[in-house]
């Protein structure tokens, strides 16, 4: 404003105001270009901004559901491992019990067989006691054994 000059009427000089205000729209008009400038910056920076968001927000739900996915196949994974642990647990009670009952028999039977080979020991000692106390007593029976054996062996 210091180029404003009064006239000697003690009014500007129109030309002093013209150029004055040229200048003033002049410098208005270039705030106004750069404000314009800045909002299309900031509109496309909105725009990029917003379309980054969306893809964030598609990629936030991507992993929302992979995550909620990957949680339902390790119950499920889990589920299935404790079922096949309660079925190789109960496959291992029956095998078990059909392998003590397996024992118990063969026990009773080698029992059994044990006092059945007692038995048969005791009475071939008791025949043998005897056969020899026969050999002993009876002289003539060497020879009806003898012809037994000889029958036997041919």
């Amino acid at each position: 404003m210091n180029n404003l000059k009064k006239s000697i009427t003690g009014k500007y000089r129109a030309v002093d105001v013209d150029l004055l205000l040229l200048k003033v729209r002049n410098d208005y008009e270039e705030c106004l270009k750069e404000q314009r400038d800045r909002i299309m910056a900031m509109r496309d920076e909105i725009r990029d901004l917003k379309t980054q968001l969306k893809k964030f927000r598609e990629s936030e739900q991507y992993i929302v559901g992979t995550i909620a996915r990957a949680e339902e196949t390790a119950r499920m994974i889990v589920g299935k491992a404790q079922e096949e642990a309660l079925a190789v647990a109960a496959k291992a009670k029956d095998d078990e019990r059909r392998i003590k009952m397996a024992a118990a028999g063969c026990f009773s039977r080698l029992c059994e067989l044990r006092d059945a080979s007692e038995e048969i020991y005791k009475a071939v000692s008791k025949l043998v006691g005897e056969q020899e106390t026969i050999e002993k007593n009876a002289t003539n029976v060497r020879p009806f054994i003898g012809v037994y054996e000889g029958i036997k062996n041919g």
